[in-house]
C-alpha cells in the first residue's frame, strides 16, 4: 500500500520529467504508458503544430495527432495529419496517406493495425488496411475484430444491398445486414448478430438461433462453448442462454457476465423503476439501483453495488448490505475468494478503503 501511494501520489509532475532539449518548447495534451510502466509517448503542442516524443526522440509536426497508444512490446503508433492528407505512423514509420483515416482497431498483443479509410475526398468506396497492406475495397467496412491472439480479423464489408463477413480475406457469410462481431475467447468461433428484415438473429459459427425483435451484445463463456445476450420482443426484454430463454422478462436488461468456471451467468434487470441482479435464474431483493456483479474467482457469490435511496451507496456481500457511502469504486476479490476490497467516498472529501471487515482512513481527496 505504502509503495503505490508513493507512485501515484509523488509530487514531480510530468512536465518537469520532460526530457531537455527534445521538448522545451512543447505543451503536453495527451500522454500514453506502457502497461508495464518502463516507456511512455506523448503529445506535445508548439504554436502551430503537433509532436509526438518517446525517449529522446520528437516526430516532426503535424497539424493533428490522434489515437495514440503503445502496444505490451512497447511499440508506438498514432494517427497523424498534415497538408490535408491522414497516415497512420507505427515506430516512426509513416504510412499510405489518405483522405481520411477512420479509427484504428489494435489487436491485443498490438503488433497489428487495422482501419477503414478514404482514399480522397470525391471517392465513395471505402478502403480497409491491415498492417499496411490494402484488404480490398466496398461502398463501407465495419465491426472490424481481431481474435483475442491478434492473428485474425473479421469484418463487415456492405455491396450494394449485401453485407458480407470477412474473416481475414475469406468471405464467410453474406446478410441484408450485419449488426455484430465477437469472436470467443479462444479466438476459433465467431459470433455474428445479423438482421433479416425486422428481426435479429444470432448466430454462433455456423448455427443460427431463433428471431427477435432485438438482440443486444453477445457474450461467450470464458471456454467459448456458450454463448448468452439480451433480447427483446415488443417492450420485453430477457437473456437467451445458448438458443433458450431464461428467466422472466424485464423492462431492462443489461449484457450478462459469465463466473469465471463459465457456470453460471449474471445480469442486472429493471422492472417498474426498480433494479435487481439475476443470478441463473435466482432473483437478488430489489433496489432503487444496482450495479454491475462481479463473481468471485470460484464463481459461487457475487458482490454488486447497491442503492435504497439517491446518493448513498453500498455493497452487498454474500447478501450481506455493508456500510452506506457516497460512492464506491469497483469491488476486488482476493484471489482465494476469501476477502473483497474497495474503495468509498463519504462525500465529504474524505475517502476510505474497505478490506474484508477492515475499513481503512479516511484519506484526503487526493488519495
Amino acid at each position: 500500500m505504502i509503495l503505490l501511494l508513493a507512485v501515484f501520489f509523488q509530487e514531480t509532475s510530468f512536465e518537469e520529467k520532460r526530457l531537455g532539449g527534445i521538448a522545451e518548447d512543447l505543451k503536453p495534451v495527451l500522454v500514453e504508458f506502457a502497461r508495464d510502466g518502463k516507456s511512455a509517448a506523448w503529445i506535445g503542442k508548439s504554436q502551430t503544430t503537433f509532436h509526438v516524443c518517446t525517449g529522446d526522440s520528437r516526430s516532426e509536426g503535424y497539424e493533428e495527432v490522434r489515437g495514440l497508444a503503445i502496444g505490451p512490446d512497447g511499440n508506438v503508433s498514432y494517427v497523424a495529419r498534415k497538408n490535408g492528407r491522414s497516415f497512420l505512423v507505427v515506430d516512426g514509420k509513416r504510412g499510405d496517406d489518405f483522405a481520411e483515416i477512420g479509427f484504428v482497431y489494435r489487436s491485443g498483443d498490438g503488433r497489428s493495425h487495422a482501419f477503414v479509410a478514404r482514399v480522397d475526398s470525391a471517392s465513395k468506396k471505402r478502403v480497409l488496411l491491415r498492417d499496411g497492406r490494402k484488404r480490398g475495397e466496398w461502398e463501407d467496412v465495419s465491426l472490424l475484430t481481431f481474435t483475442p491472439d491478434g492473428r485474425t480479423l473479421a469484418y463487415a464489408a456492405r455491396s450494394g444491398d449485401k453485407t458480407i463477413v470477412f474473416v481475414d480475406d475469406q468471405a464467410r457469410h453474406e446478410f441484408e445486414a450485419v449488426d455484430r462481431l465477437l469472436f470467443s475467447p479462444d479466438g476459433k468461433t465467431l459470433a455474428v448478430v445479423v438482421r433479416r428484415g425486422a428481426k435479429f438473429i444470432a448466430m454462433m459459427g455456423d448455427r443460427s438461433g431463433p428471431a427477435f425483435d432485438y438482440i443486444g451484445e453477445p457474450v461467450f463463456s470464458p471456454d467459448g462453448s456458450k454463448l448468452a445476450y439480451v433480447a427483446k420482443e415488443g417492450t420485453r426484454s430477457f437473456l437467451v442462454f445458448g438458443e433458450e430463454r431464461r428467466g422472466q422478462t424485464y423492462d431492462r436488461i443489461m449484457t450478462p457476465v459469465f463466473s469465471p468456471d463459465g457456470k453460471s451467468i449474471a445480469y442486472r434487470a429493471a422492472r417498474g423503476g426498480k433494479a435487481r441482479i439475476v443470478v441463473g435464474e435466482r432473483e437478488e431483493p430489489e433496489f432503487l439501483w444496482v450495479g454491475p456483479a462481479t463473481f468471485s474467482p470460484d464463481g459461487r457469490s457475487v458482490v454488486y453495488e447497491a442503492e435504497f435511496e439517491k446518493k448513498r451507496r453500498f455493497l452487498l456481500v454474500g447478501g450481506r448490505p455493508g456500510e452506506e457511502f457516497r460512492s464506491l469504486g469497483s469491488p476486488v476479490f482476493s484471489p482465494d475468494g476469501k476477502t473483497v476490497a474497495y474503495s468509498a467516498d463519504d462525500g465529504s472529501g474524505r475517502k476510505y478503503m474497505i478490506v474484508g471487515s477492515e475499513k481503512l482512513g479516511p484519506f484526503s481527496s487526493r488519495v
